[in-house]
């Protein structure tokens, strides 16, 4: 408990001296799911490589698991025992807004805003943390519905062209995440790699908005979205 708290500490105090803007807090992972390919290659940290976040604890690497040796985050560092109060307590602490990244409810997206989330995150975990859970495309609108226009939604996974960008913000998000785009960025070539990909994704998105009709991000609207 006492090295939880420590880098408890370390946490918020690198969140300050690094002028973090706001604090994201995953909800979707009170345990790690089982990724059967990771288990079955006995997935382990590179030697050469350490998790900067944790450098100077006993965290800084993995390599002693059975199986997957991810599974030491789950472990030791994910409290299953969480609930929506934690929010408050996070604000407090770090003295910084709050997003909740992982939820797929409704009612949960409500819960969020009654303890104090500043903003959301509607995120499946990329499909890595229960197999067959609903698309993250198809909750935008019951959560914007569910918590009113104000309430700040971004949508994460499964963003690759301007026109997923298109149909998030039609929907009612009001900005995207991208994950894997960046990684694979960044592999090809560093920082002018990640910005290729972002200015394609830009450029994509306002071909899409003129060949719809929409002059500006506010007539991005749900009626351009149909069921099919």
């Amino acid at each position: 408990m006492q090295k939880i708290e420590q880098l408890q500490k370390k946490c918020w105090l690198d969140a300050i001296k690094k002028n973090y803007k706001a604090i994201v807090f995953t909800a979707d992972a009170p345990r790690l799911g089982t990724r059967e390919r990771d288990e079955r290659n006995y997935f382990k940290m590179p030697d050469h490589l350490s998790l900067g976040n944790f450098k100077g604890t006993s965290f800084e690497k993995f390599d002693d698991y059975e199986g997957s040796s991810m599974n030491m985050h789950s472990d030791h560092l994910f409290d299953p025992t969480l609930t929506f109060n934690i929010i408050t307590w996070i604000k407090e602490k770090s003295k910084l807004p709050v997003l909740v990244k992982g939820i797929l409810r409704p009612d949960d997206a409500i819960k969020c805003f009654e303890n104090g989330a500043d903003g959301l995150i509607i995120s499946n975990h990329g499909g890595r943390q229960l197999d067959t859970a609903v698309p993250t495309l198809k909750q935008v609108a019951p959560i914007r519905q569910a918590v009113g226009k104000d309430k700040l939604l971004i949508v994460d996974g499964g963003i690759r062209r301007g026109t997923d960008i298109l149909k998030c913000l039609a929907l009612g998000a009001n900005a995207v995440q991208l994950g894997r785009p960046i990684l694979w960025g960044l592999g090809y070539d560093g920082q002018i790699g990640v910005e290729l990909v972002l200015n394609l994704l830009i450029t994509e998105l306002v071909e899409s908005m003129v060949l719809t009709g929409c002059k500006n991000l506010s007539e991005i609207t749900s009626d351009l979205v149909t069921k099919s």
